[in-house]
């Protein structure tokens, strides 16, 4: 495991962005205040792995709850390229009906794109 200190500038700095967007995307959502945390860069804990695509290295950064167990993780790919999903599980704080089950991050470079992914709130079905 490395931290994200260890990692290439460009890595770091990729990380980082992630991690903003997806704090971007939780505050448009407007949850009460403490609700739903933005990660932090300097939380991630990271390990190099082969992309089973390409073959080419990348690096998997994974945010880890209290009990050590995944709430989110993001991919950083050799091509540019980056995926990653950060745990919410919460109500959403305005439509009764759904659930926000997590913030998805996707892109390539400079284009970070990211979304809410909602379920059925469970009483709903």
């Amino acid at each position: 495991m490395m931290t994200v200190n260890e990692l290439s500038v460009e890595n770091r700095i990729r990380a980082e962005r992630l991690c903003w967007r997806i704090g971007d995307e939780l505050a448009a959502l407007h949850f009460a205040l403490g609700e739903a945390a933005s990660p932090s860069v300097d939380t991630l804990q990271f390990e190099a792995v082969n992309d089973p695509y390409s073959g080419e290295a990348s690096h998997c950064g994974r945010w880890l709850g209290n009990g050590g167990y995944r709430i989110g993780e993001i991919t950083l790919h050799a091509d540019g390229s980056f995926y990653g999903e950060y745990d919410v599980v919460r109500p959403h704080p305005h439509k009764k009906n759904w659930f926000v089950e997590a913030i998805v991050v996707w892109g390539r470079g400079e284009t970070i794109k990211a979304e809410a992914r909602l379920q059925p709130a469970p009483d709903s079905a």
